[in-house]
C-alpha cells in the first residue's frame, strides 16, 4: 500500500513521529504534537528536552526502517545501530540488570531481558526467522 503513495516519506514521518511520541509517553516523556512539529525544524539550541528525545526516537525509527528495507533483515547490529541513534552514544547492550518500564502510577508495564547474553540469544533467534518480508 505504501508504494502507491507518491511521497512515502510523508507517511513514514507522520507515523514515526506519532509512534515516537506515544512510546516516549510510556517512559513518562510527555510532549505535545504542536511542540514536536515546532521543534522538527528548530533554531539550533532551542529544542526542548522532551521534544529532542522524541525527535531522536523518530530518527532512530527512520534509521531502522531504512536498514530493514535495504537488507530485509532485523539483526542484532541493526538494533545496536538504532540504539546508538536513539541514545546518542555507543553503549550497546545493557550490561546491568534492573531495567523496568513503569507507567505514571508506578506500575511495571514491561521488564526487558536483564542479561546481555539473553538479548544476544533472543536476537539470534529473531535473525533466524526469515518469514518476515519487507
Amino acid at each position: 500500500m505504501a508504494s502507491t503513495i507518491p511521497n512515502q516519506a510523508i507517511l513514514i514521518n507522520t507515523l514515526g513521529l506519532q509512534e515516537a511520541k506515544d512510546s516516549s509517553a510510556i517512559e513518562n516523556i510527555i510532549t505535545t504534537h504542536d511542540e514536536l512539529y515546532r521543534e522538527d525544524d528548530p533554531t539550533p539550541g532551542q529544542v526542548g528536552a522532551t521534544a529532542k528525545e522524541v525527535l531522536r526516537y523518530r530518527q532512530a525509527l527512520k534509521l531502522g526502517y531504512e536498514k530493514v528495507r535495504t537488507t530485509g533483515l532485523i539483526t542484532l547490529n541493526t538494533v545496536i545501530d538504532i540504539q546508538r541513534e536513539l541514545e546518542a552514544n555507543k553503549a550497546g547492550l545493557r550490561k546491568l540488570p534492573g531495567t523496568v518500564l513503569k507507567d505514571a502510577a508506578g506500575r511495571t508495564v514491561y521488564t526487558p531481558p536483564q542479561d546481555a547474553n539473553d538479548v544476544k540469544r533472543l536476537m539470534g533467534e529473531l535473525e533466524k526467522c526469515r518469514s518476515l518480508e519487507f
